[in-house]
This record gives C-alpha cells, sequence and structure tokens, in this order.
C-alpha cells in the first residue's frame, strides 16, 4: 500500500466573535492545546479574540474541518477564515494606502475577510460606500476589504455587522496592528 506523502503548510486562522461580552468564551491556552491534539503543530495565538497560526496537512485542512474541530471540542459554531500565511503576507504587501500612511498604531485601518468559500467582488465595495463617511477610505482586496477610518472603527457605519448583513456572507475583520502581528508570528514559526 503506497503512503500519501503529508505536507505541512503554515496557515493563519481569524475565528469570528468570540470572548465577546463573556459569550462563546474558548481560552487560547486550550485552543492550542486542543488543535495540537488534533494534528497541528507549532500553534501560536495572539490576544483573545481567535488569532492563530499553525502548520497543519495541506492536504486535509481546510477551514470547514476546523470549525468542526471547534465545534465539537465547545459545543458552539465559530466561523473561521483560514488561509495559507503566505496570502497573510501578500494582504499587507497589498496595502493600498501608502507607506506614509498616518495610521502609524494601526487601530484605525482595518481589513475585513469576507467568507472564503463565497468571495468577494470588486462589485460589492459600491453596496458599501455609501455607508462609508467623507473622511473613510474603502479598497477592495481579493480576500476582503481594507477600510480607513480616521474617527476610529468603533464610529464607522461600515461594522462587520453591516457588512455581513449587505452582503449575506460571514466576514470578520482585524486592525492592521494585528495583521502585522501575525504575519510576525508566521515569520518567527
Amino acid at each position: 500500500m503506497i503512503e500519501a506523502e503529508v505536507t505541512q503548510m503554515l496557515y493563519t486562522a481569524f475565528l469570528r466573535g468570540i470572548n465577546v461580552g463573556g459569550h462563546r468564551k474558548i481560552k487560547m491556552a486550550d485552543l492550542r492545546s486542543h488543535l495540537e491534539n488534533r494534528g497541528c503543530t507549532r500553534v501560536k495565538t495572539y490576544i483573545q479574540s481567535g488569532n492563530i497560526v499553525f502548520e497543519a496537512d495541506e492536504n486535509t485542512m481546510t477551514g470547514k474541518r476546523l470549525e468542526n474541530l471547534l465545534l465539537e471540542h465547545y459545543g458552539f459554531e465559530v466561523s473561521i477564515v483560514l488561509l495559507p500565511s503566505q496570502e497573510l503576507k501578500q494582504i499587507l504587501i497589498s496595502f493600498p494606502f501608502g507607506e506614509n500612511h498616518p495610521d502609524t498604531a494601526g487601530n484605525k485601518t482595518v481589513f475585513t475577510f469576507i467568507d472564503s468559500a463565497k468571495g468577494s467582488s470588486a462589485e460589492e465595495i459600491n453596496k458599501l460606500k455609501e455607508f462609508a463617511s467623507s473622511s473613510e477610505k474603502l479598497v477592495y482586496s481579493k480576500q476582503g476589504y481594507w477600510l480607513h477610518c480616521p474617527e476610529g472603527y468603533g464610529k464607522t457605519k461600515l461594522s462587520n455587522a453591516l457588512i455581513e448583513k449587505k452582503l449575506g456572507k460571514s466576514a470578520t475583520t482585524r486592525n492592521l496592528r494585528t495583521l502585522k502581528a501575525m504575519v510576525l508570528m508566521t515569520e518567527e514559526t
């Protein structure tokens, strides 16, 4: 019998809607342990909002498989954006606001990942632009949308919930600081 070759790939996963307001709680230490027990290696997490870097078999790891692993362990569904870590690096490389961008702290610029199974399209941005204030900049990317909100993400109408409602797709949003930290974690792994 010929065994299939196992090829490990470095992934980045963003869990949507965990540890918010005391609901759908997942402790990061427990999450790391659970993934390691299920065959993932070099598992690292960043802050409590469900940002994970890990290695897994590229032939069997999918966002749906990861969602099922969490459902079986925690008893609730978690929407997940899973992408090869190299794709996250490409998202940062394609940063549309230039190197002299005023958001040096990275907390007023966010990236909203759209459910990769349904994808995003440049036409969708027109559905969203009407909700942007005059000071906000919204830019389409293949994996989602960049948004610079000078007044802060808490004040924009372009919240994750609104984007999901208008597009009919699952989404999760992370600020630029978190994305940079995640890329750094992939380089350290």
